[in-house]
């Protein structure tokens, strides 16, 4: 008797199993299309040791290796990647829906190269810029369609945990540019060393299924069913998924959006506060920190060696933003944003010197985004060092007070009960 319970108990187990996705294709395909993000990551983290290499000071020596900028020079090379990644996120839109999500992760990959050869032969700053906007523009399109792909292709379980990868490795790349960057005394080998992630995501990239939902927008039902199978396992049943992923598919195509929409105040107050966070989060001089933190680093005197303090704040960026995937479902949205601007606060008000950087790091690396220009040499010149953090620390001041009165907590909340905390009306 006791031998027939527990075959009983080890077949329901057994069929518990069945009716569970497995995840190991997933996560191969979420690790793959993430190698995009720790280039990317990489691009952002090289102008930092580069800018040092290639700052003219008056002990600058010329030499084969390198030619060197001045400070306004300087902020054009660290900056013109973003202006790259605006171009990129607009041409994301236009082949995410047209090549795949696949197609247009592959085709993201030759700018990144194209981009890092410009860099690695520059003879001049023109190239220079060139090949950052061309490293810019992949990452544009990799912060759209990675993201993306990665939501798609995961399954209900795990898909929150995929999708904070993408953050991960982008800091994981900036902190692999500032560690060969310390060992590296030639800006142009670093380039060389940077541009092999790309190469290994575009091998990675090759083996990746394309996303069922957008193959099922295609009209592919077998393509979409076979997909979603390989990113199920054999023995799942996507029959169910596959339904609810076909209406939706329907119900997307029956709504009708209008310009006039935009004027509804269940729509505008929520799109307001988003814009008005993105805001604040570039104005807070996190990309001004991470372009340029050997110079900050630099010129602010500290005992350390600048290298190591590089080094330093690059890992606690990979761990601030692994962490903050356990702390964002459990303190809350609006904790975690409001604390952030708060230390920002205190920080650079206490000591605003350049040592403070490395803890502005650390606060706004939650909610960091790539894609805007802010020009360290342009703000160091007109307001000195001490005015620049001492603006940071304002631009944060108004952030903490916006984040207290206007941004609503969202965690455990559904997407409906938020919509309907905005006044949208019940369905």
């Amino acid at each position: 008797m006791a031998e027939m319970e527990k075959s009983v108990t080890q077949l329901v187990e057994e069929v518990e199993e069945w009716k569970k996705p497995s995840h190991a294709t997933q996560y191969f395909a979420a690790f793959s299309a993430s190698m995009s993000a720790m280039a990317v990551g990489a691009a952002i983290g090289y102008s930092s040791p580069a800018s040092a290499a290639l700052r003219y000071t008056n002990s600058s020596d010329e030499n084969s290796d390198a030619f060197y900028l001045t400070k306004g020079e300087l902020g054009w090379f660290s900056g013109s990647l973003s202006i790259g990644a605006l171009t990129g996120c607009m041409l994301a839109g236009l082949c995410i829906n047209n090549i795949g999500r696949k197609g247009t992760m592959l085709v993201s990959v030759v700018p990144l190269l194209i981009g890092w050869i410009l860099i690695g032969l520059a003879q001049n700053l023109a190239m220079l810029i060139c090949g950052r906007i061309l490293c810019g523009v992949c990452t544009g399109i990799s912060s759209l369609v990675v993201p993306t792909y990665t939501t798609e292709c995961a399954s209900k379980d795990i898909r929150g945990a995929l999708g904070t990868g993408f953050q991960l490795f982008i800091t994981v790349g900036i902190l692999y540019a500032y560690l060969f960057g310390s060992v590296m005394e030639s800006w142009r080998w670093l380039t060389a060393v940077c541009a092999v992630l790309g190469l290994v995501f575009l091998m990675l990239a090759v083996f990746l299924k394309e996303s069922p939902h957008y193959l099922l927008s295609k009209g592919k039902e077998a393509q979409a069913r076979q997909s979603m199978q390989y990113f199920r396992g054999k023995s799942y049943d996507i029959e169910l998924e596959m339904a609810e992923l076909k209406q939706s598919l329907e119900e997307s195509l029956q709504v009708k959006v209008k310009m006039s929409d935009l004027t509804k105040p269940y729509i505008l107050k929520p799109l307001i506060i988003t814009m008005l966070l993105m805001v604040f989060q570039q104005m807070a001089g996190v990309n001004a920190v991470i372009y340029n933190i050997v110079i900050i680093f630099q010129d602010s005197g500290n005992t350390l060696s600048d290298d190591m303090c590089t080094i330093v704040v690059g890992v606690v960026q990979v761990l601030a933003t692994a962490s903050s995937t356990i702390l964002i479902d459990r303190a809350g949205r609006k904790v975690l944003l409001s604390l952030s601007a708060c230390f920002i606060i205190v920080n650079t008000a206490d000591e605003p010197q350049c040592t403070t950087v490395p803890r502005q790091v650390v606060t706004t690396v939650i909610t960091s985004e790539m894609d805007k220009v802010t020009d360290y040499y342009v703000i160091m010149d007109a307001i000195y060092t001490y005015g620049a953090y001492w603006f940071f620390g304002s631009i944060c001041a108004v952030n903490f007070i916006f984040c207290l009165l206007c941004v609503p907590e969202t965690k455990g909340k559904t997407l409906q009960e938020t919509t309907a905390h905005f006044g949208h009306p019940p369905s």
